[in-house]
């Protein structure tokens, strides 16, 4: 009777211990969001947009819409931003998320990165340490237009037009050589009749 007892004490010890474990025990946490970057190029062009495509797989799906964030940062400029990707394919658990960063000026760089949170608050990033770089290319530097040129050209125009407006009707006026010509012959001229008048009044 005593050894049964005991038995069943010792049953009930051992019962209690073993539920003590399993609540000690934590919990099973489910694996973070698993993003793929399906379009994060590593160089894009000058002027263009740049398509920014990822895919997330989640045991326990993502806790909204906005719970997806790139973040893209340009050094050239220092222009940072902090924006949630669009769900274009698929849903909460297994989904494509898009966002196209405007275009940026030729030879710049971006750097960005992208932060998936579930609800069960499991985060992760891709790249899942350090930033992507996209290197803003083209086929050359674009050369600015030579306003300066253009303002002094337009410039000379304008003054030669006034000039020749104001001292002498029309855009020709003669040059030293051709003035003295005509004077020398308005000089023969004048002499000629000259000449003419004394022979009328000599006869």
């Amino acid at each position: 009777m005593v050894t049964s007892s005991r038995s069943r004490r010792s049953s009930l010890i051992v019962a209690v211990l073993v539920l003590l474990a399993v609540l000690a025990m934590p919990a099973h946490a489910s694996a973070a969001p698993a993003i793929t970057a399906e379009s994060m190029p590593a160089a894009a062009d000058a002027g263009e947009t740049v398509h920014i495509l990822v895919r997330i797989v989640s045991d326990v799906q993502i806790r909204n819409a906005d719970s997806v964030i790139l973040y893209y940062y340009n050094p050239g400029t220092g222009q940072e931003s902090w924006v949630p990707m669009n769900l274009t394919a698929g849903n909460l658990t297994d989904g494509e998320w898009v966002f196209d960063i405007p275009a940026q000026s030729w030879g710049g760089e971006i750097h960005c990165q992208v932060t998936a949170t579930d609800n069960a608050y499991g985060q992760s990033s891709y790249p899942s340490s350090g930033l992507h770089v996209i290197t803003i290319v083209g086929e050359e530097r674009p050369e600015p237009f030579p306003w300066n040129i253009v303002l002094i050209v337009s410039f000379l125009g304008a003054a030669l037009v006034l000039t020749e407006l104001v001292f002498k009707p029309g855009l020709y006026r003669p040059t030293g050589r051709e003035r003295a010509r005509e004077l020398e012959e308005e000089d023969w001229e004048r002499e000629e009749a000259e000449r003419e008048s004394l022979e009328k009044d000599g006869t």
